[in-house]
Parts: structure tokens; sequence; C-alpha cells
């Protein structure tokens, strides 16, 4: 698998960022939540933000000093564990949309049947990965669906809440891979500058990994988690 000092560096630097951020919010969780279920201020809320701030900061810059190739041998390199990541997020994908399937509304159960069909495409998008092939495009736009239906119904869900900021880490989670996914859909189609999906996939992976301690759609953010972790582009070899 293709690497650089600056990408085995940064991916795992974003992804402890992340953890820490899922451990500060649980907390908050914990300490800070009033029985009307509105959040009491906590200076934890202060460093969660600052987390989150230092986060994107961190990943902007990694994104700016990347160098990366227009090759596409070296875009899509054979790579089982970047292939292991797609199918551990197709799995949860699938699982997160089969939750969705007996849903009240009609809405519900459209994304129950996109994640069930999200699921299988980003397996083959996995597969076709293990052997350092272009992923099919047609599939992609069934995950990158998945994840804009999600964010609409993240947006519907929390609307009428006051605590913006509370939910926050799951609508920018869900940008995020949105972003991500529609620049690997570019990628696939005609390859573009690797640079802004570098930076979104990371953000992808930060915000879905505290967007898990929200206790709701589990599976959606560990599925993204693991597609993010998947799809970092490759840096050219220094």
């Amino acid at each position: 698998m293709k690497t650089s000092k600056n990408l085995s560096l940064l991916t795992p630097v974003v992804a402890l960022l992340g953890l820490i951020g899922l451990l500060l919010r649980r907390q908050l969780y914990r300490t800070c939540l009033e029985p009307s279920g509105l959040l009491a201020p906590s200076p934890l809320e202060t460093w969660l933000t600052v987390l989150s701030v230092l986060a994107v900061a961190v990943i902007a810059l990694g994104s700016l000093m990347g160098k990366f190739s227009s090759d596409r041998k070296d875009i899509y390199p054979a790579s089982t564990p970047a292939a292991l990541c797609n199918w551990a997020a197709a799995l949860a994908l699938l699982l997160s949309g089969i939750i969705f399937l007996p849903g009240q509304d009609w809405f519900q159960r459209i994304l129950g049947i996109l994640g069930v069909l999200a699921g299988p495409a980003l397996a083959h998008g996995g597969w076709k990965r293990s052997r350092g092939r272009r992923p099919e495009t047609l599939l992609q736009i069934l995950v990158c669906l998945y994840f804009l239906g999600m964010l609409t119904y993240e947006f519907r869900l929390r609307g009428h809440d006051p605590q913006i900021q509370d939910y926050a880490f799951q609508v920018l989670s869900l940008l995020s891979l949105s972003m991500a996914c529609f620049l690997r859909l570019c990628l696939d189609i005609e390859p573009q500058k690797q640079r802004f999906l570098y930076f979104w996939t990371h953000c992808a992976l930060y915000f879905s990994l505290v967007a898990l301690s929200a206790g709701t759609e589990v599976l959606l953010y560990a599925a993204g988690a693991a597609w993010a972790l998947g799809n970092i582009p490759q840096e050219e070899p220094r």
C-alpha cells in the first residue's frame, strides 16, 4: 500500500483526536444532561469546541502539505486494509438500513431501502479496492445518496431542538461524508485534485468518531468512520 510520512502520521492523529472528542462528549452527557433533556452549560463544551477547531486546522494543514499523484495506478493501489475498512463500513451501512426499513413514515422507509442498497454497493467497492481497480461510478452514487438522505433525516429529527451545538457533530459528520463521497465519485469519473478529498475524508473520520457518542444511528457513524478510513487518497511516496 503506497503511503508517506505525512499520511501515516495525519490519519492516526485525526483518529486519536476523534476518540478524545468521543470521550469528552460522553462525559458531557453523563454529567451535564438535565431532566429536561437539555445540556447544562459546562467547560466540557468549550473543550470539545476547541478540540474540533484544532482537528480541522490539523487536517487542513496536512491537506495543504500533501503531495498527490494524478496517475490512476497511484490513486487506486491494491490495498487489503482499505478493502477491509470498506467491507466493515458496508456491513454497518446494510444493518443501519435494515433498522430503518420498518420506519413509521415514508422517508424512513426510503432511507432503509437506500441503506440496504448502499451496503452491497460499498462491499463491491471494497472488492475493487483489494485489486487496485477503480470502483463503479453508479454504485458509489448509492452510497453518496444514503449519506445525503441521512443528513436530511438528522436535520428533520433535530430541527426543533434549540441546542444546535449538541447535535452539530452528527450534522458535520454527515456533511463531511457527503462531501467526501461526492469528491470520491468525481475522482472515479475523472481524476481531480485529491487534496479536497484528503481534507473531507479526515473531517469525516473525526466527526464520525465524535458523533458515535450520541447513541443514535451508531451503525451509521461507525460505517462513516470506517468508510473514511478506507477512502483516504494515497500520497506520493517520499
